[in-house]
């Protein structure tokens, strides 16, 4: 994940990079609830990493805002976990934008396939 004061050069900046999935409502008064998890579709992922801790998988979440995203809008960061799978439970208020669900692993570029899935 991009952070100004630890990635000044232009060529290091990765948050842009990650993928995001929207996730946008019809409104209503009420909350809704979430469960999203996350898991590695990659059999070779262990061989893949070269430490435990960089391949940690986790899910950020974000609220989707008109300007560019930035770590401001980040609503919940991932309690990351050196494990196949990872599941979080949010309650969120529907909104005009939404939010974003953000997977990412603990060390930038690290590249892998996977499967997300969101109930509610």
């Amino acid at each position: 994940m991009h952070f100004d004061p630890f990635e000044k050069e232009i060529m290091n900046k990765t948050w842009l990079n990650n993928p995001k999935f929207h996730l946008l409502f019809n409104e209503s008064e009420q909350a809704i609830r979430l469960k999203v998890t996350l898991a590695i579709a990659d059999k070779s992922w262990k061989s893949q990493t070269k430490n435990a801790v960089g391949g940690m998988i986790g899910l950020y979440l974000l609220e989707k805002q008109d300007h560019k995203i930035g770590l401001q809008d980040m609503i919940r960061e991932p309690s990351f976990m050196p494990v196949m799978s990872v599941s979080e439970d949010y309650e969120l208020n529907p909104n005009k934008n939404g939010y974003y669900i953000m997977p990412t692993t603990y060390q930038s570029k690290i590249n892998g396939n996977f499967i997300l899935s969101v109930t509610a």
